[in-house]
């Protein structure tokens, strides 16, 4: 159905167009309905992260260090980050490989992550997992996940 027919879902319309405008912009991959994968995974994915990160949500283990030594079995919130964890990085390994195979096929589409990745050295990113972890969340993080 076209956009103005459907103007029921205009949210639904809105926040799709602006994710397929991002995802464009970044990793050059469209988001022509939210039945897309990148689209519905993102959708599906975002939400649980910023819930988690939701002021109260999760212990403050930055702050009270000693709360790493709990065991994940009796802490929740260290199964939860756990869970998430692997959410953002299958979507992002996802959409960090379309860059890469299309950038390995001689393509270009002139998109932010295409730039960083062909001038990773001079980001300071030695290999792919440096790179993976500065791109996805800050250093910082690692210590309170």
């Amino acid at each position: 159905m076209p956009t103005m027919k459907t103007h029921m879902n205009w949210y639904h319309h809105l926040k799709r167009y602006t994710l397929s405008f991002l995802l464009g912009a970044i990793y050059g991959s469209r988001g022509p309905t939210l039945t897309t994968p990148a689209v519905k995974d993102f959708l599906y994915v975002h939400p649980k992260v910023t819930h988690t990160l939701d002021l109260g949500t999760l212990p403050p283990v930055d702050i009270f260090p000693f709360l790493a030594l709990v065991p994940e079995r009796w802490a929740k919130w260290k199964r939860t980050v756990t869970e998430i964890r692997g959410l953002v990085e299958g979507l992002y390994s996802t959409l960090l490989s379309t860059v890469e195979k299309r950038l390995a096929s001689g393509e270009r589409a002139g998109v932010f992550l295409e730039d960083v990745i062909l001038n990773a050295d001079s980001y300071g990113f030695d290999n792919r997992d440096q790179f993976w972890r500065n791109v996805r969340f800050p250093p910082s993080w690692y210590q309170t996940m």
